[in-house]
């Protein structure tokens, strides 16, 4: 009976604080971040035990990490907010340690699906308002490199916009492969077809290199261990391009074909990724307290963007953070094909491709949060199966 009411609360707690938490970055009200802090943390901690059993090497790395990435730019000369800081420097490890929690509270239920169901609907639930309102949906549409989104003022760039609807990529892989209801396929199904309308409106091509790259990892992990994966594999990967050759092919997407092909002409001063990447390594050392002030506005890489705020030390936290979460995939692999393994492996893949391409903390940090909620999830999920091992190589 106790354990029901856990998982209620946890559930309940999911979906109020991605919504919460998704709205407040985007308005952009800090004054309510130290409110919503403490409320997670009273929501979060059903008993003191649960703290002191998720609290483990990961999780206080994530708190260093958020310490030095906070204080570092404010040491600089920074602006300081009082309450937008104290939320960065502990929300990070609670959605961790939440993640932990959500797993060994649903593992042997429906709970976890339906958790990912509310969670990619409040993530995307603003941008699909505007673009739904705005009456963007749709596949001829004029292409554009930003949003509307609460008011004739307000605008979410393409790389906001991006990594807010990343988990919804999830959707297609789970439609596909999850044992459950057909309600459940469907909305996976219009999360997806919505993440890639906007995605194409938006001109967001890392948003299609998240789309196909997670859909053949999770096809993957899906038939690692059965018989003529291989053949299985090529199917899935096959039907899909076929989709894509024909949808082209027809003109569906013609408008945002010759976006792409504008935008890709048009580079910035600064040259495109992989230069701005190889200068941003070049001066990892240069300067060990980041250089945030000096030419470019950023990296387009969550890793080397928390150098280039922070410096050396967060960097190396951020780089042990994924070690951490490697691991877990690594022991996730190695467990039982189940719905929840499904979901940990697409949203992971989504998220971390998404942000290897994008200023996630920069931009939008309560992604950069629900990807240390997964991370936390798997390891929880890899531990529970016996799978979990502290060295990864």
């Amino acid at each position: 009976m106790n354990k029901t009411n856990n998982q209620e609360r946890s559930g309940g707690v999911v979906v109020f604080l991605m919504f919460c938490v998704t709205l407040l970055s985007l308005v952009g009200h800090g004054a309510f971040y130290i409110i919503l802090t403490f409320l997670f943390i009273v929501l979060f901690s059903l008993t003191t035990s649960s703290i002191k059993k998720y609290f483990d090497g990961t999780a206080k790395s994530i708190l260093l990490f958020s310490f030095f990435y906070s204080m570092i730019p404010i040491l600089r000369g920074g602006p300081v907010n009082t309450p937008f800081v104290i939320y960065s420097i502990f929300a990070p490890a609670f959605y961790y340690m939440y993640g932990r929690h959500l797993i060994w509270n649903s593992r042997n239920t429906s709970d976890f699906t339906d958790a990912v169901i509310a969670i990619a609907i409040c993530y995307s639930f603003v941008v699909f308002n505007a673009m739904f309102s705005r009456g963007l949906f749709s596949v001829h549409g004029i292409a554009d490199e930003r949003i509307l989104s609460f008011s004739e003022d307000a605008f979410m760039a393409a790389t906001v916009v991006g990594l807010i609807i990343s988990i919804c990529f999830i959707g297609l892989p789970s439609a596909i492969y999850l044992n459950t209801t057909f309600f459940r396929r469907l909305i996976f199904a219009l999360l997806f077809v919505g993440a890639i309308l906007t995605t194409t409106y938006m001109l967001n091509r890392g948003g299609l290199v998240v789309a196909v790259t997670s859909l053949f990892i999770v096809t993957l992990y899906k038939f690692r261990n059965t018989k003529n994966r291989r053949i299985r594999i090529f199917i899935v990967i096959l039907l899909v391009t076929v989709l894509v050759l024909i949808s082209l092919r027809l003109g569906l997407f013609s408008d945002a074909v010759e976006g792409y092909e504008m935008r890709n002409d048009v580079e910035d001063a600064s040259g495109g990724r992989l230069e701005r990447w190889g200068l941003a390594l070049v001066r990892i050392f240069q300067y060990p307290f980041g250089w945030s002030n000096i030419d470019l506005r950023f990296v387009h890489n969550m890793w080397l963007d928390v150098d280039r705020t922070a410096g050396i030390i967060p960097f190396f936290l951020v780089l042990k953070i994924t070690w951490d979460s490697f691991k877990s995939i690594k022991g996730l692999w190695k467990a039982e094909t189940t719905n929840n393994g499904i979901l940990m492996m697409g949203a992971y893949s989504s998220l971390f491709i998404a942000m290897f391409f994008e200023p996630t903390i920069n931009a939008i940090s309560s992604v950069f949060f629900l990807f240390l909620l997964f991370c936390g999830c798997m390891k929880e999920y890899s531990i529970e199966n016996g799978t979990y091992n502290k060295k990864l190589l």
